[in-house]
């Protein structure tokens, strides 16, 4: 039918391209092109011939002429979604073997692909104009309304590059833009500060702050800067952009254009909606997570708790509720009433700090969502277990082990808890299960080695050190000399005389000391099979110790030989002015923060060197020395009354929480380490 139509009408346009999209489904590749380049002889613009071209060369295996096409297609109409599309996809997933692959590209191409993004976003953006909330501007697009969900997708892949190339400031700038594209005229900051002032208004929140600091949470004259602490009932979080936007239903503004315009089917969302609010969702969560690894305002979490609203109101997401009950139950809060579950099943009545009640609710409405998620039942465990209810705990640990017998955490914290509840034999079986699970996993090795310690279970403790002892005594079976030799090397460490035994335990030593495979990535080695579980603990030991010297590295120091960052001159800066030299004979610590200032300043001078050599592990010495200026702030405060008393040091900018240890100090007194 479309070559009878083709006959009729030579030079329709639309007839061409369907017939050359046909003869491409059909496998007849050498068509589709003679009917592409047929438009184009029509109409050398015509940028969807150009976008196929480039898709059916692609077909073909020949990339690097389907790029040349597209390009040429974007540059001709940077709107044109299918061509821009298709390019980031290849610029962003090199095929192996391709043309840019033998001349030694391979891999993605991130600085091309984020050249393409730059292109079409300056190409559509007409300027700026004033807010709706009136705090700023927002970017302006040459789009329709329909296909704002797909400049929302390039601006989010253009932040996703940034971040790919290290460019973490860039990449926030670009999320946001790409929120504020379907955020109908509101900057994000506003949308973020709107979501405080109405969960002002919220019972939990409201007797939160009255429990906390004895008055009700701010709702008015509000800045992203200084937000109160919002605290969300599952049920009003995924209403928050009704309150939002309630002339769209809560739909985003940018959007309203996918959803249906059926009275009868207002209330459910196309799959082009839906598919939009998945990327919207994900995009929110990725800024969420950009703020608590970045800190980018000072409160992070007065941040990062209304973007988790927003992404459960675009998308009720089991693994959104999980992560938002993570992050409410490290909140402190005061005790309130609420209910857990119960072993007869049903709920019990009990008392929890807020944030962990709330979380329970979050739990709690994630696994309505899946019956099935591991996560959810692993953390409701914990949560459990923290507030003294480990019978059921354990219930939640086994549950999700039922759904993911290979999840080591789960079977880590089950080991965890059967032994708290006194059952220590029991929690070595699921220790081992985790371990064969994971072999790396330092939590589950150190409670394997802890459990089969509690129980006197020596059984691959030592490694060969059990092997050799082993083998030891069935030689010193064979003759009373013998006997008398090894009696001798193991009491006192002197080598035997016998020449055949002083071979034989030659072997052995060779044996255990022969090279295990280096680490890759930073991650622990493999543990070599005839070491035991007491040298893995040691080697975990030793491998977080080096991992703890390394804390910070970078961020106050760069290049070699070292020169201090910017984080390094704004942190001494602030001690000093903690710590002014106002007295006639300052005290040792403030002579040292301001000869460190000093010192900063004048990077060729020896003082600088000799304070770069104290910085080996750069996350430590500042710790330490704010602490150190925090001590001596709270002394002046009690005995000059001092008005920069009240102030506090602050750690370097960009300076991450350093982790938690598995081996802590006091294993020393059960582990056998050496001093």
């Amino acid at each position: 039918m479309l070559s009878t139509l083709h006959q009729l009408h030579p030079r329709h346009l639309p007839t061409l391209l369907l017939l050359a999209c046909a003869y491409f489904s059909s496998g007849q590749a050498d068509k589709s092109l003679e009917h592409n380049e047929l438009i184009l002889k029509i109409d050398p613009n015509y940028v969807e011939a150009m976008s196929n071209i480039g898709t059916t060369l692609r077909g073909m295996g020949k990339a690097a002429e389907a790029e040349n096409w597209w390009w040429q297609a974007v540059k001709l109409r940077p709107g044109y979604w299918d061509a821009v599309e298709n390019l980031m996809g290849v610029l962003c997933n090199q095929a192996p073997g391709s043309a840019r692959d033998t001349a030694g590209g391979s891999g993605p191409r991130y600085r091309e692909a984020l050249q393409l993004c730059e292109f079409v976003d300056n190409s559509l953006r007409m300027g700026d104009e004033v807010s709706r909330g009136g705090t700023g501007v927002v970017g302006k697009y040459q789009v329709q309304d329909r296909q704002l969900s797909r400049l929302q997708s390039l601006l989010y892949s253009e932040g996703n590059l940034r971040f790919a190339l290290g460019d973490v400031a860039g990449a926030r700038r670009e999320y946001e833009k790409a929120m504020e594209a379907v955020l109908g005229g509101y900057r994000l900051d506003e949308v973020i500060v709107r979501v405080a002032s109405v969960g002002a208004q919220e019972g939990i929140n409201q007797m939160f702050h009255q429990q906390l600091h004895h008055q009700p949470p701010p709702s008015h004259n509000l800045s992203i800067d200084s937000l109160p602490l919002t605290l969300l009932a599952p049920e009003n979080a995924a209403r928050i952009l009704l309150a939002m936007f309630p002339e769209t239903r809560g739909v985003l503004p940018g959007f309203v254009g996918l959803s249906s315009s059926k009275p009868s089917t207002s209330g459910s969302a196309s799959s082009a909606l839906q598919q939009a609010n998945h990327v919207a969702s994900n995009l929110v969560l990725q800024l969420a997570k950009l703020h608590q690894d970045h800190a980018v305002v000072a409160q992070p979490l007065t941040v990062v708790l209304p973007l988790y609203y927003m992404s459960l109101a675009l998308e009720a997401s089991p693994s959104t509720y999980n992560n938002l009950g993570i992050i409410l139950s490290a909140i402190p809060s005061p005790q309130t009433a609420t209910f857990v579950p119960s072993l007869q099943g049903g709920q019990q009545a009990a008392q929890a700090p807020m944030g962990s009640a709330l979380a329970m609710q979050y739990y709690t409405h994630g696994l309505t969502l899946d019956r099935r998620h591991p996560h959810l039942y692993t953390n409701l465990g914990s949560l459990l277990k923290d507030l003294g209810y480990v019978a059921e705990a354990v219930r939640m640990y086994e549950k999700a082990v039922e759904f993911n017998p290979t999840f080591d955490v789960a079977l880590a914290n089950l080991g965890n808890a059967i032994k708290d509840m006194g059952r220590v034999q029991e929690s070595v079986a699921w220790y081992l299960r985790a371990v064969q699970a994971s072999p790396n996993f330092v939590e589950a090795v150190c409670g394997l080695a802890n459990a089969m310690a509690g129980v006197c279970d020596w059984r691959a403790r030592d490694g060969l050190k059990s092997e050799m002892a082993v083998r030891w005594q069935a030689i010193a079976l064979v003759s009373d000399e013998m006997a008398e030799q090894i009696f001798l090397v193991m009491s006192r460490g002197k080598r035997p005389t016998a020449p055949e035994y002083a071979h034989k335990l030659r072997q052995m030593i060779s044996y255990s000391e022969s090279p295990r495979e280096s680490p890759k990535d930073g991650a622990l080695a493999v543990p070599d099979k005839r070491r035991g579980w007491m040298n893995r603990v040691v080697e975990i030991a030793d491998q977080q110790l080096s991992d703890g010297q390394k804390w910070g590295c970078g961020l106050l120091l760069t290049g070699n030989p070292p020169v201090p960052t910017a984080a390094l001159t704004q942190f001494v800066d602030r001690l000093c002015q903690l710590l002014p030299l106002g007295s006639a004979s300052p005290g040792p610590l403030s002579t040292f923060v301001h000869a460190a200032q000093r010192a900063v300043s004048n990077a060729s001078s020896a003082e600088w060197r000799q304070l770069a050599r104290q910085m080996r592990c750069e996350g430590g010495w500042a710790l330490r020395l704010s602490e150190r200026v925090m001590a001596e702030v709270q002394r002046r405060q009690f005995w000059d009354r001092e008005k920069t008393a009240s102030l506090r040091p602050q750690l370097p900018t960009g300076l991450s929480a350093p982790t938690v240890p598995t081996v802590l100090p006091f294993h020393t007194f059960t582990y056998p380490l050496d001093a």
